[in-house]
Order: structure tokens, then C-alpha cells, then sequence
């Protein structure tokens, strides 16, 4: 007879790292690239920063402010942000991000710019609120 910590422990290693990655399956970049190879997406610290109002996410073990031209409108399982890069050292080349909150708006056209990065209200008026 197993122990409840063996049977829990095995229920667990049976649920593959690939299968809680799968919802990034078919996201595309705002450009049309694919967002996801299998390991580079993932979900990532997120914080407004007090010094310099733009909104900003860690990778790589550091903080970079978001770059909006690569954030998708829809929302994560877990209601958190996540992004997609591919380079795990120096600088991200963010392929995708995505951030709490998103999923009620439009996303921009293409090509569209926003002039500012200061958090909601600038989100807002991308969205036309």
C-alpha cells in the first residue's frame, strides 16, 4: 500500500512541465511570429515602477520596462503576467507579453505607437476608454 506523500509525490511527476505550457501553444506576437518554442514563455514578476511610472516585468534576473509594441489582450490561467523570450542571458528579445489585466482590451492596430508607458491610464487610452 502507498503512502498518501508517494501516491500526491507520483500524481505530480506525472503531470508534465509541458502539459501547464501548453495554453501558450498557437499565441502570436502583435507582428504575426509565434510566441512560444516549447520553453521560453513563462509567467513573470510585475510591478509599475515608482522612479519612472512605466510598467515593467523581470527576466533574465533583471528588470525591463514593458515593451508594448509585443503585449497580447487576453488573460493568463493564473491572472498573473507572462512573457515570451528567447535568449536566457543580457537582454531579453521579448516575443510576447502579457500582462494582468489585458484581457478586456482591444488590441492596438498595427503599427500603432503609444507615447508614454505610464501604466493603466495609458493602457486605457490604447483601448479607447
Amino acid at each position: 500500500m502507498r503512502s498518501p506523500a508517494l501516491t500526491i509525490g507520483l500524481m505530480l511527476a506525472t503531470v508534465a512541465p509541458a502539459d501547464a505550457h501548453d495554453w501558450y501553444t498557437g499565441l502570436l506576437s502583435p507582428s504575426g511570429l509565434k510566441c512560444c518554442d516549447d520553453r521560453d514563455c513563462r509567467p513573470v514578476p510585475y510591478r509599475l515602477n515608482a522612479e519612472t511610472g512605466r510598467e515593467e516585468i523581470e527576466a533574465n534576473g533583471k528588470w525591463w520596462p514593458v515593451e508594448l509594441d509585443k503585449v497580447l489582450a487576453l488573460s493568463t490561467p493564473d491572472g498573473g503576467a507572462h512573457a515570451c523570450w528567447d535568449n536566457p542571458r543580457g537582454k531579453p528579445r521579448f516575443r510576447c507579453i502579457i500582462l494582468p489585466g489585458m484581457a478586456d482590451l482591444d488590441p492596438l492596430p498595427s503599427g500603432a505607437a503609444i507615447a508614454s508607458a505610464a501604466s493603466a491610464p495609458v493602457r486605457a487610452r490604447a483601448a479607447g476608454r
